[in-house]
């Protein structure tokens, strides 16, 4: 370093056109313009969002799929749709949606303020146990011991604490507290301490997207929306307000104690030149890349439009094979003997119609690749500006964007502005009637034909409820998580 600085001074145009002849030019090492490392992370980040949103709805399709069987069937069959049922799910409102939006604002500023690294830290250890343990080892270690060994009670800490604990749930935490502890002792110093918080952060958002739930495209509209703004104000506006990006100086950390110097000679010494960079986050180190560094997506900006792809899943679980079904059935003669019609055909008459929708997820699968174009955007965006982005800019649009113009065009909009009453109501066998198991048109038949054999005129509306009426849910207590 002293001696480029001397041969700055002895040559003034040193790297410049007007460098004497013979004298001396400097070139930068190569660097890759998209590296390796951001196409690895939208690869992990749209993976994550469709898995973590199919599994959500595994209840919808358990009780999809035993509804088809007319409600009987061998119990083992129905273990999906039981087993994701029984963790209950809230359902978020307006004011949840301006709530969260709300208390992430105030976190965030309070993250920009105080130094709390390591309360964080502890906190998501705490919750990577549980999401790994539930996420993971669960599943596994029932399968590995068998349901009779599983479910055999290790221990019972009484009411007052957690109650019987069985030992599949001790041996699962036990494993995921073992992880957490390791990732934690070992974060700064172990090279592939990433892929262990690449692991927890994935497991959060399984768990995440299993615990909340949006009702209505009206609650995911405002939701997203006030998102959308969030993010754009506190990366690229807030240092109008507090100096320097809000978000950026959050998610990259504390700087180095060292001076810029000492850890640029000795970029290994984590006890000085470190950063404390939090935890919700997806790493990545950039590959083939000389500065090293790392790529970074933050796990809200999977489970929000997550939730939106959530959202498309049970529809298409609930709403889009319900009402294909009962359209084929009244269309073959099977919706009672007293109808001589034809169920109107959706206006959409493109390859995604009644009949493909009953098979092929397709608002879920529309979304997806709306989330992995958006993201896609994104990373093109920080190669190109070479500054941290919020993602959420490219999300939003590439997903709320596509469910409402094919709403629109099937004519569906309307009814996934209010919720149909089909994805909230509990009592969905009666609700998915008997038009998709072949006996429509008998009494408490509530599918495509009523009890009485005739065809409501919106058949996502439930009996005896008025078109247009939207569904009124209770406020439910909102689950706070720090994304």
């Amino acid at each position: 370093m002293v001696d480029a600085d001397a041969m700055t001074v002895a040559l003034p145009g040193l790297g410049s056109a007007a460098s004497p002849p013979g004298g001396i030019a400097a070139f930068a090492r190569w660097r890759p313009w998209l590296n390796l490392s951001s196409v690895l992370m939208w690869v992990l980040g749209t993976a994550t969002a469709a898995y973590a949103s199919w599994a959500s709805c595994a209840d919808a399709r358990g009780r999809r799929d035993k509804a088809r069987r007319g409600g009987g069937g061998d119990d083992d069959d129905d273990d999906e749709g039981r087993d994701a049922a029984s963790a209950p799910a809230l359902e978020l409102t307006l004011s949840h949606a301006g709530g969260f939006i709300v208390v992430a604002s105030g976190m965030l500023l309070l993250l920009f303020f105080v130094d709390l690294y390591l309360a964080v830290t502890l906190l998501f250890c705490l919750s990577a146990m549980s999401s790994t343990a539930a996420v993971v080892f669960a599943p596994l270690l029932s399968r590995l011991l068998g349901r009779w060994r599983a479910e055999r009670v290790l221990c019972d800490t009484g009411e007052a604490l957690l109650g019987p604990v069985s030992l599949a749930e001790g041996l699962s935490h036990g494993c995921g507290l073992a992880l957490a502890l390791t990732w934690f002792a070992l974060r700064h110093t172990w090279a592939l301490a990433f892929a262990l918080q690449d692991l927890f952060g994935c497991c959060l958002c399984v768990l995440f997207l299993g615990a909340i739930r949006l009702p209505s495209l009206r609650v995911a509209t405002a939701l997203l929306t006030l998102a959308f703004a969030y993010d754009v104000f506190f990366v690229f506006l807030s240092p109008l307000v507090f100096h320097e990006s809000v978000m950026v100086k959050v998610a990259t950390g504390n700087a180095p104690d060292e001076d810029p110097s000492y850890c640029e000679k000795y970029p290994t010494d984590y006890k000085g030149c470190a950063t404390n960079e939090l935890p919700m986050l997806l790493l990545l180190p950039r590959l083939f890349d000389f500065e090293g560094g790392i790529t970074m997506l933050g796990l809200g900006d999977i489970v929000l439009p997550g939730l939106l792809l959530s959202f498309a899943a049970r529809y298409d679980a609930l709403v889009t094979t319900r009402t294909s079904n009962a359209a084929a059935d009244i269309n073959d003669g099977g919706g009672g003997g007293n109808w001589h019609g034809k169920l109107p055909p959706p206006r959409s008459s493109s390859v995604f119609g009644s009949a493909l929708g009953a098979r092929w997820p397709r608002h879920w699968a529309l979304l997806v690749g709306g989330y992995a174009v958006g993201l896609a955007m994104a990373n093109v965006a920080v190669a190109v500006t070479g500054m941290g982005q919020p993602a959420l800019l490219y999300l939003v649009p590439c997903t709320l964007g596509p469910l409402v113009w094919t709403g629109r065009r099937d004519g569906t909009l309307a009814a996934m502005w209010e919720g149909p009453p089909e994805m909230a109501d509990p009592d969905y066998d009666e609700l998915f009637g008997s038009a998709t198991t072949g006996g429509g048109g008998g009494e408490g038949g509530t599918g495509g034909v009523g009890a009485h054999g005739g065809l409501r005129v919106n058949p996502l509306q439930p009996e005896g409820a008025s078109e247009g009426g939207a569904r009124e849910t209770e406020g439910e207590p909102l689950l706070v998580a720090m994304v």
